[in-house]
């Protein structure tokens, strides 16, 4: 009873210090949009019963992670619809729940001080950037809050639980397979048990994992293959690169900051975040002041320094996997791991561990203004949030509904922003209907016979405008020049998609819409020869001398010039 008033009376107000911290450093993100790989996970649950989220087809990207991701946005969205700060909140309730139970296992190794060192310096690191904005970063939480359980569990005896937690843990994300070996090194070097002994005691979490890789339906082939070769396996750092970014993450050494965004709020909040933490830090610390340390029973800090070095290992072990890229939230297991042996250190270092985690603070905050095209920083999700709010805000604006069976085409779309991902669910999200969908502009193919009948919109992002419509078909050409200063080349670039994808009569209407240009007068041959293509050989006679006769060429310059548009018509002689 006495151990668990002193626990309570640290965890308490640690957990309270971090909460305010994240409440300063993330709230504002609340409301950001879903991103990416959240349509396709809201997607994929829409009008599923609970029985529909197990099966072996939920493979997204080649991961089984059915209760991080199905029954994860399964769950929310039958409480809170699409209401994204509900998402986040229990992200970051998530996050507080795994350093809270990192605390108590780090408060059962050693001193009140060192959990709470190890805890704040842990809550600061920028890698939970991605994790608590990015909704999809819930496969991260979950397989944290529940190795954290099960480590938790078997410290104190609860066997059974903790096999069910880890159980959780794999179907959350696979990187939870190491928690077997970490079982182990805690058998053997706090509890000094002999390598048989340990081995026996932690065989059904061994087990289990061996279920585990035996059902899984696409791991034997990431790990022999490696999967197929993605950008993101192609920019993988090398190994020594990937070694040095992973330890230096922890401590918010992994980059170097170069905010481009620098604003009085922004500024503001970064310094309140980082006061927060590295204040509370001082303060939970001054009040450990007089109070007695480690448990009588506690392990020597030698065998707890091990400990945290096996669990650094073993955490950091999923990273040099030639199967995945490199992420600096990949390897948040392991920075738990390395907390623990730097807090070890730093329990009589009192000012300066609150020094470094007030560094810590002000380059996490650096760090999320920093541009940057890998979805593991902060500032990537921060970007993608605000472009998909104005895309989203711009479409909407200018069609509240879409009729079913759409196509939506994109041109221009920003990179990174996770807009096109996992065939396009965002705008069936948005709109609520299952049957549209999206592409990029190169992705545009006439309907198939057998294909719903329906709509196709085509629109380009514009830095300054936002989202413009191109409109395909009949148009006011003066009215729309004067909305569009880029219509002509908008509309050019829309008929040589068309022509390419096949759809010729379309891109004909395209053609003579740019003739209605004075200076276009080469338009009407392009549509004549599309004309000429489809059969229509009267209405293709009439636009190629409509062109002549605004060019002013003689018949043999024509026919010359004409031969030679026919002959580099898309599908011919190779075209």
């Amino acid at each position: 009873m006495k151990s668990s008033s002193k626990s309570s009376r640290t965890s308490a107000p640690l957990l309270l210090v971090i909460a305010a911290f994240s409440a300063v450093a993330y709230g504002t993100a609340l409301n950001m949009p879903f991103i990416g790989d959240d349509y396709v996970f809201l997607d994929e649950i829409r009008g599923s019963g609970f029985l529909n989220l197990w099966p072996f087809a939920h493979t997204y990207a080649g991961w089984y992670r059915p209760w991080s991701r199905e029954f994860h946005f399964w769950l929310l969205h039958g409480v809170a619809g699409f209401h994204t700060s509900a998402y986040r909140a229990l992200g970051i309730a998530l996050w507080l729940a795994a350093l809270g139970l990192f605390a108590a296992i780090v408060r059962r190794l050693a001193t009140p001080r060192i959990a709470i060192i190890a805890t704040v310096g842990a809550a600061g690191m920028a890698l939970w950037g991605t994790p608590l904005l990015w909704i999809s970063g819930s496969q991260d939480l979950w397989m944290l809050v529940l190795s954290m359980a099960s480590l938790y569990l078997v410290m104190v005896g609860r066997v059974g639980l903790a096999l069910l937690a880890f159980g959780l843990a794999l179907l959350s994300k696979e990187t939870a397979a190491v928690l077997p070996g970490l079982v182990l090194a805690y058998y053997v070097l706090i509890e000094r048990d002999r390598l048989a002994v340990a081995l026996r005691r932690a065989a059904m979490f061994w087990g289990l994992l061996a279920v585990w890789l035996f059902i899984h339906p696409t791991l034997h082939s990431r790990l022999m293959s490696g999967g197929p070769v993605t950008r993101e396996l192609e920019l993988r750092p090398s190994v020594p690169v990937i070694f040095a970014r992973t330890v230096l993450a922890p401590l918010n050494l992994d980059m170097i900051p170069r905010p481009a965004e620098v604003s009085a709020a922004i500024v503001l909040r970064v310094v309140v975040s980082a006061l927060i933490l590295a204040g509370g830090l001082a303060l939970l610390l001054h009040r450990e002041r007089g109070v007695s340390g480690a448990r009588s029973n506690a392990p020597p800090k030698v065998a707890v320094t091990r400990f945290a070095i096996a669990w650094m290992a073993l955490g950091w072990f999923p990273l040099f996997m030639p199967s995945i890229g490199w992420h600096a939230y990949y390897g948040c297991l392991g920075a738990l791991g390395m907390w623990l042996a730097l807090a070890l250190w730093l329990e009589t270092h009192g000012s300066l561990a609150v020094g470094i985690v007030a560094c810590m603070g002000l380059l996490r905050g650096a760090q999320a203004s920093t541009p940057s095209l890998d979805w593991g920083n902060e500032s990537y999700q921060r970007r993608a949030g605000n472009m998909l709010s104005a895309i989203r805000r711009d479409i909407m604006r200018d069609h509240p509904r879409l009729p079913h069976h759409s196509r939506i085409f994109l041109g221009h779309i920003p990179n990174n922003i996770g807009l096109i991902a996992g065939q396009s669910p965002a705008l069936r999200v948005w709109y609520a209907d299952s049957t549209l969908r999206a592409g990029y502009y190169s992705s545009y193919r006439p309907r198939a016979r057998d294909e719903s009948p329906g709509l196709d919109f085509f629109f380009r992002f514009d830095t300054l405008q936002g989202m413009v419509e191109v409109k395909v078909g009949e148009e006011n050409v003066a009215q729309s020049q004067l909305l569009d200063p880029s219509w002509e080349d908008d509309h050019e670039k829309l008929a040589m998609t068309l022509l390419r994808a096949g759809d010729t009569q379309r891109a004909a209407g395209e053609f003579e819409k740019l003739s209605a240009l004075p200076r276009r007068a080469d338009a009407a041959a392009y549509a004549g020869i599309c004309w000429e293509v489809i059969g229509d050989s009267a209405r293709a006679d009439s636009l190629i001398s409509a062109a002549q006769a605004r060019l002013g060429y003689s018949s043999d310059r024509m026919q010359e010039w004409v031969a030679g548009l026919r002959a580099s018509f898309p599908g011919r002689n190779g075209h």
